[in-house]
Parts: structure tokens; sequence; C-alpha cells
């Protein structure tokens, strides 16, 4: 399974900056909520956490757009809308303990 892209972005993958107390922002692929009110967050190199509800401030996603030609199934390609986030993200996908959270305390 590949990392998450910005540029290229699965149809279920929902990039967000989450507001983490103590921590600050933290810029992920996808945020979800879990059952538990947890949030579950993949990384952009394709590391993963949960961050227990009294530690999230907010969550703000990033608007998404598709491009380019339909494929065989009729899908188009999916990516973070803004450059500046995008660029962001593949600085990220680099650098991930900058990136990351300090979540394992909880």
């Amino acid at each position: 399974m590949r990392d998450p892209d910005p540029a290229n972005l699965r149809q279920n993958e929902r990039p967000a900056v989450v507001d983490v107390t103590e921590q600050g922002q933290v810029y992920v692929a996808t945020a979800k909520v879990q059952d538990t009110g947890w949030l579950w967050l993949k990384y952009w190199d394709g590391g993963q956490a949960k961050i227990p509800p009294h530690r999230v401030r907010a969550v703000e996603y990033l608007e998404t757009e598709v491009y380019g030609e339909p494929d065989a199934n009729g899908f188009q390609d999916k990516r973070v809308s803004d450059a500046d986030w995008r660029q962001r993200a593949q600085a990220m996908a680099g650098d991930v303990e900058a990136a990351k959270a300090v979540l394992g305390d909880d």
C-alpha cells in the first residue's frame, strides 16, 4: 500500500489540519472521528495515530479537487486544492518527526 500523495489522493483520504492541545497544529493526510470519539490520523508518510477527544481543539478539513481525464472506471485524480498545502505535505513526507504530535502518553 502506498503512502498518501497530496497530488494524487485516494478517494477516502480527507486532508486536515488538527489543532492538538499542548502540541499545536498537525497537518495530516486523513483525520476521521472514531465511534469512541478518538480522532484517527494518517500522516503523509503513511504512519497512523489516535488522539483522545480531550486533546483535540479543532479539525479543519482542507479543500480537495478532482482533475484530469477519467480513468477506465470513470474516476478522476483527486488532490489538495491549494498548491502551498500540497508542497507542505510533500516536505512532511520526508520530515516525519516535524509533522507528528506526541500521542502515546494518554
